[in-house]
């Protein structure tokens, strides 16, 4: 099987994951569901679009920039985490947020979409090995663009969601 991947979502151009993201996508996106998809499906669908287009997307030296590897302690062991600065449209990030505020999970964790990202980034680090320093615009700056993406509102009631909800991703032969 090759390592490169296509999804529906970047209109069949080519993604830039490979077996282990695709493997860890799948991990998280079971916790995803778990932890938010119960209380607000359409919380879920925008956690995973985000972490998607983190993950896959075919542009990311656009908003994304790696900075150096530093040790994080979490509890008791230590890991080392790549630092990166990531770029984040204020729009998406508050649509997002907005989408799970009823979610009480997403309230604990903060009271601003902002700091809802944040904690995510700080906190994943055992999983993902990075530590993210979120630059929050709707502008570009410091040769970043601001990730931008679509979000679901918790109105949304058409009933064929988009397929990123079953974690469809196919293989390029």
């Amino acid at each position: 099987a090759s390592d490169v991947y296509k999804r529906q979502h970047y209109n069949n151009s080519l993604g830039c994951c490979n077996d282990l993201q695709l493997r860890q996508l799948e991990q998280n996106f079971q916790d995803i569901d778990m932890i938010f998809g119960a209380d607000c499906p359409i919380c879920a669908l925008n956690l995973k679009l985000f972490w998607c287009e983190f993950a896959c997307n075919p542009n990311q030296s656009e908003f994304l920039r790696p900075q150096n590897y530093v040790k994080v302690k979490k509890g008791e062991k230590y890991y080392d985490a790549l630092n990166m600065t990531f770029r984040m449209s204020v729009n998406s990030t508050c649509f997002m947020y907005k989408s799970c505020d009823k979610v009480p999970e997403a309230t604990m964790m903060s009271s601003s979409g902002q700091g809802f990202l944040q904690f995510q980034g700080d906190h994943g680090v055992d999983r993902g090995a990075s530590l993210f320093d979120f630059q929050f615009s709707d502008e570009d700056g410091d040769g970043l663009k601001p990730l931008r993406f679509e979000t679901y509102s918790v109105s949304y009631t058409h009933l064929t969601l988009p397929t990123i909800l079953l974690v469809q991703i196919s293989v390029v032969a």
